[in-house]
């Protein structure tokens, strides 16, 4: 290991890997410094993007509330 990136990222995902192997469920340090196990990390991961779609689909809905009919059509 000579200590580039590659190589380092390569190391990791290696020793994840082997880990994952032997326990499924074996807490793993993220380079954040945070414990996570696979179905906390899919938890998360869904919840940021369940999150993300409620902001992406209720967010032009109130916009669009706030705008008289008539207006809308005239502009069109």
């Amino acid at each position: 290991m000579q200590g580039t990136p590659a190589d380092q990222s390569f190391f990791y995902e290696k020793a994840v890997r082997a880990i994952r192997d032997v326990d499924g469920e074996t807490p793993i340090i993220l380079d954040s410094g945070f414990y996570a196990t696979p179905g906390a990390f899919k938890l998360g991961v869904g919840g940021v993007l369940a999150g993300t779609a409620l902001v992406a689909s209720l967010l032009p809905a109130w916009r669009a509330t706030r705008i008289k009919p008539m207006e809308a059509l005239r502009y069109e």
